[in-house]
């Protein structure tokens, strides 16, 4: 993609075509990075966007969403074991899978698209309620801190749908 990127550019092609191969490369490039090396930029560019354009009309969606892939991340990091249950998943181990698995595809949603605003869907806060019933009064939620994730992404929710 490079190389195209510089013949177009080095032959003076149509920028119009340029434009559509630097929007692929940048999809592609975004796509390799890691995790973190997508948060790091996010957080970065959040702290630009702070700095530079305050009156942002979604600016707190996009601190809340930063924050909250945080928190996701710092959860399925400490939760690995549910990333590898097989067959036999035991009831009590049953909501902390299945909830391992959706913030698994938040973290997903947050993180595929270059911008934050680009995202045009969330996991709903409704797939996650009756999970989180079955397990609230566990040592695991409260050492996973899944009670403050959860506030932190039902306010990202309720700024994603004001917006």
């Amino acid at each position: 993609m490079e190389k195209i990127a510089d013949i177009y550019s080095y032959n003076d092609y149509d920028t119009e075509e340029l434009m559509h191969i630097q929007s692929i490369k940048k999809a592609k490039d975004w796509l390799l990075k890691t995790d973190k090396e997508k948060q790091d930029y996010r957080k970065s560019y959040l702290q630009m966007l702070t700095v530079h354009f305050q009156d942002e009309q979604d600016l707190e969606y996009i601190k809340q969403a930063v924050l909250v892939t945080d928190r996701i991340l710092t959860f399925l990091q400490k939760a690995t074991y549910y990333q590898n249950l097989s067959d036999n998943i035991s009831s009590s181990e049953e909501p902390f899978y299945r909830i391992y698995n959706m913030l698994w595809c938040e973290k997903e949603y947050l993180l595929y698209f270059t911008s934050i605003r680009a995202i045009k869907v969330h996991v709903p806060i409704d797939l996650f309620k009756p999970l989180i019933i079955k397990i609230e009064d566990t040592k695991k939620y409260k050492e996973y801190e899944l009670d403050r994730l959860f506030k932190e992404y039902n306010k990202m929710l309720s700024l994603f749908m004001s917006k």
